[in-house]
């Protein structure tokens, strides 16, 4: 069963995805083509302006988001591996809690990139709308950009995409 927050839709392109993150009370709104808005609900029924993904190129500076594969602990060693290579190549790793909301933080630019070993499509779909729309990346480690579907996914602007799934797959 999927989770009734999340929009899923395994057309070509994701067309419209809201997102409710309680703990803030930000409501995350992302329309393929249009663009994507976000606000802070009571207050501000006016959604503000677009997100901006990070501009940042050098992964030495680079703050990277992930999550741990607790559901799938056969994929522990290869995570365990890239992980690794990310601490030994970026500034910073962080574990927020949530795909769904690390994505956001990727749209948003508070995180220069994003990779997990594990993920189910309600985890991801808001989030994929919202990185892509923002002018980012967000692919499986082989660059196929079908990512609704179980499995991992890198996701960054187009610099940090690119650095990141190469470090995965020497790792």
């Amino acid at each position: 069963m999927n989770p009734p927050n999340a929009e899923v839709s395994r057309a070509a392109t994701l067309l419209r995805i809201a997102r409710y993150a309680a703990a803030s009370s930000a409501i995350l709104l992302a329309i393929a083509g249009p663009g994507h808005r976000f606000g802070i609900l009571p207050f501000d029924l006016a959604l503000k302006g677009p997100f901006l993904i990070s501009a940042l190129t050098e992964p030495r500076r680079a703050l990277i988001g992930t999550g741990f594969p607790f559901k799938d602990l056969k994929q522990l060693r290869v995570y365990l591996a890239q992980f690794a290579a990310v601490l030994g190549g970026a500034s910073g790793i962080r574990r927020a809690g949530s795909a769904a909301l690390d994505l956001v933080d990727v749209a948003a630019g508070r995180f220069d990139a994003f990779w997990e070993v594990s993920l189910a499509p309600w985890d991801i779909a808001a989030g994929v709308v919202l990185v892509r729309e923002a002018g980012g990346r967000v692919t499986r480690p082989d660059g196929s950009e079908d990512v609704l579907g179980h499995g991992p996914i890198v996701a960054g602007n187009p610099a940090l995409h690119a650095w990141l799934i190469d470090l995965l797959r020497k790792a």
